[in-house]
């Protein structure tokens, strides 16, 4: 069985300029949706793993602790600004994890580490990249999720 860690990556908004001809100011110009599948009986050993970079690279202590998961929270975005940061000579003040980055070489071990983990346990990945404006065309539909939980509605274009 495979475990599927799903996360997007846009603004899905789609928001539209006052004329209606394009997107508004500050809507993503692309929206990417990425899933990402483990082997269930991998999942002890990807999640020790993890722990150990977190640790290694930006002070993580303990899983319980839900206020250094969220500083330690491995996100794109956060690597890309950390390394942005550093080559300005600075540091990443937020999430507070990230703020121990000083340098290139310790944002570029962060970053082989964690490839290391693709490496290792080899996931499958897939992505898909669609233009926001592209989005804003389609036609709205109603989708509905059913589970053991209430069920849901959500609204996508």
């Amino acid at each position: 069985m495979f475990l599927f860690y799903v996360d997007e990556c846009g603004d899905n908004s789609l928001a539209r300029d006052a004329g209606g001809t394009g997107l508004k100011a500050g809507v993503s110009e692309f929206f990417t949706l990425s899933a990402v599948g483990i082997r269930d009986s991998s999942r002890g050993a990807i999640a020790r793993d993890l722990v150990k970079i977190k640790r290694k690279w930006l002070g993580f202590e303990s899983s319980h602790d839900l206020t250094g998961w969220s500083a330690t929270e491995i996100k794109g975005r956060h690597l890309g600004r950390a390394a942005r940061s550093v080559a300005a000579g600075k540091r990443l003040p937020r999430p507070l994890g990230f703020s121990l980055l000083t340098n290139h070489d310790e944002v570029d071990g962060l970053l082989r580490d964690l490839g290391l983990i693709f490496t290792r346990y080899r996931p499958i990945t897939f992505s898909v990249t669609v233009t926001s404006a592209s989005m804003a065309n389609v036609p709205t539909r109603s989708i509905r999720w059913e589970s053991p939980t209430p069920t849901f509605t959500s609204e996508w274009r």
